[in-house]
């Protein structure tokens, strides 16, 4: 007999990224991506601040050592 396998749908979630090194943004948003996730990207912490009001993601993944004050 032959058996169907569910899958299961995952809600639609979208990520901001802040991360200042290009090569390295685009790696995450790529890998992001193929997972099914909507990723959003800021290359400054004023430009991610501003993204985060605007476009209200599920979740940040922040890179840590950008240069600038700390919030």
């Amino acid at each position: 007999a032959m058996r169907r396998i569910r899958t299961l749908e995952l809600p639609h979630m979208k990520i901001l990224t802040i991360e200042d090194d290009p090569g390295r943004c685009r790696g995450i948003s790529f890998a992001l991506q193929q997972e099914g996730y909507e990723i959003v990207t800021a290359a400054t912490k004023q430009s991610g601040w501003e993204l985060f009001l605007s476009e209200q993601p599920d979740d940040v993944l922040p890179d840590l050592n950008l240069p600038g004050r700390h919030r």
